[in-house]
């Protein structure tokens, strides 16, 4: 059996392929084949185009045919006489074959080629085989969206599930931006082909579900748009862009996007090619969709740190409960001196779980470290340094991230209260009537204290709040129940 190579790869599909028979190992033919008289033969895999294989167009060892009754092709069969030129190919001996203009109409997949030749006397023999490969004729591009780290839970819809409106950093000066910041549109070649989809594509993008009134805000290369419902049926904007290569690495683009409130949402990207070899007219060879069920954004909730004591409450439901989380938004003044006890002196809270008869108080900084996370529900004392320097240290606000309520499939808060005294937090964005937060305990059941701290530091002292009385959301409490049970939230 004889071998040979095939050069030079790849072959594409639909389009016309030169195929170099040999040169690196060249066939070695198995008897004397007499010019002029024998054929060398090729096969083609079923599907092959050789309507464009004139006589010119193969030549052996170097030398062309030069008449057509030196060519015969029959469906995906061709035999070459050898030309006098080239004299006897021997046997033993090495060999080429060239053949031009072959046009792959066969499948995209790994094919056979195979070498023999044609006596007079005798019927063809096959002598050898060489398997190779047809490609698709232009690469296959698609989409994919990066988002890197997540938050599980906030939307649906992404593999990983992305971080819905939420914010990078932390500070007043984020609240209701509601970003998905950073993530990346790669457009990446998942097939490879032999040329490009074209040289100037056009790339564009479009709305294909939006609730009605809502809108999406996406950042894209630089430029903001605004899209709505009424985008549906009409490409929001083409450019045209230019990609060197079209090899890897992949082509990455920087984006934002925002949801403007909780609802299902649909952006897709489209790569239109004007013009696209092997193809008639304009195709578009790469489309994603981004879709998104978005429940509900990330939340910034806050409280206010002034000198001596301060009694807080995690507004919301937070992502993180961690101490070391929750102190990010400060000034790194005020914490990277904890451990020498300046500005920020310790986070205290009075632990009753299980409703033992006397709690346990845990705390966090002035070296001790008990208290490792502050959770919705409870309500903690910060103490600071006392007094502030003048024109120096001003009450702080503490930013605080999360959400206003559980993510679903999660049910509504409920946190339960020991008989007796507890720091009862007050998990709201807004202020609310005490009544309401404690909807279900009867009339008698339960008194709240809050902690004044407003005015000169001398004068705090502590609230009754009576019924009819608001709770005021991040600010703390002391409530007394008569029993033990749940605070539901929210109230009816």
């Amino acid at each position: 059996m004889g071998t040979f190579d095939i050069l030079t790869p790849p072959f594409c599909a639909g389009d016309s392929q030169n195929y170099l028979l040999g040169t690196v190992t060249p066939f070695t033919v198995p008897i004397t084949l007499i010019a002029g008289t024998d054929f060398l033969s090729v096969d083609f895999p079923a599907g092959t185009d050789l309507s464009s294989v004139l006589f010119g167009g193969v030549s052996i060892d170097g030398f062309p045919l030069l008449a057509a009754s030196q060519l015969v092709v029959s469906g995906t069969h061709l035999e070459a006489r050898i030309p006098i030129a080239a004299g006897n190919l021997l046997a033993g001996t090495t060999h080429f074959m060239q053949v031009n203009g072959v046009k792959n109409t066969a499948t995209v997949d790994t094919h056979c080629l195979y070498i023999g030749y044609k006596q007079p006397c005798c019927a063809g023999v096959q002598f050898a085989c060489k398997t190779f490969a047809i490609v698709p004729a232009i690469a296959t591009f698609d989409f994919v969206f990066d988002f890197g780290a997540t938050y599980p839970g906030i939307a649906e819809g992404f593999v990983p599930p992305f971080k819905a409106c939420g914010q990078v950093g932390y500070g007043h000066e984020e609240v209701g931006v509601g970003w998905v910041t950073d993530f990346d549109i790669i457009l990446r070649d998942v097939v490879p082909g032999c040329t490009p989809p074209c040289v100037t594509p056009v790339y564009w993008f479009q709305v294909t579900k939006c609730p009605v009134g809502e809108v999406i805000t996406f950042n894209f290369q630089g430029g903001t748009y605004v899209l709505d419902s009424t985008d549906i049926t009409t490409p929001v904007t083409k450019y045209a862009l230019v990609f060197p290569g079209w090899a890897p690495p992949d082509v990455v683009e920087a984006a934002w996007i925002h949801f403007s409130s909780p609802g299902d949402y649909e952006i897709c990207f489209y790569l239109e090619c004007p013009a696209v070899p092997c193809l008639a007219g304009a195709q578009i060879v790469a489309q994603e969709c981004l879709a998104a069920k978005v429940y509900q954004w990330k939340d910034a909730g806050k409280m206010y740190l002034d000198e001596k004591w301060t009694l807080v409450s995690l507004p919301l439901v937070p992502f993180d409960t961690s101490i070391a989380n929750m102190l990010k938004s400060l000034p790194a003044n005020l914490l990277d001196t904890i451990a020498t006890n300046d500005e920020l002196l310790g986070i205290y809270y009075y632990d009753r779980t299980g409703c033992p008869d006397v709690g346990t108080w845990k705390v966090y900084g002035n070296g001790q470290t008990s208290l490792s996370t502050m959770e919705d529900g409870k309500s903690y004392w910060v103490r600071m340094t006392y007094p502030f320097v003048a024109g120096v240290d001003t009450p702080y606000t503490w930013w605080v991230w999360g959400t206003a309520l559980p993510m679903p499939p999660a049910s509504p808060k409920q946190y339960p209260v020991c008989k007796g005294w507890n720091m009862l937090g007050f998990t709201s964005l807004l202020d609310g009537l005490v009544d309401n937060y404690l909807w279900n305990w009867a009339p008698g059941s339960s008194v709240v204290y809050g902690w004044d701290d407003t005015g000169d530091a001398f004068a705090e002292k502590w609230d009754y709040i009576a019924p009819g009385n608001n709770l005021v959301t991040g600010e703390g409490y002391w409530a007394a129940f008569a029993s033990a049970g749940y605070v539901y939230v929210p109230g009816p």
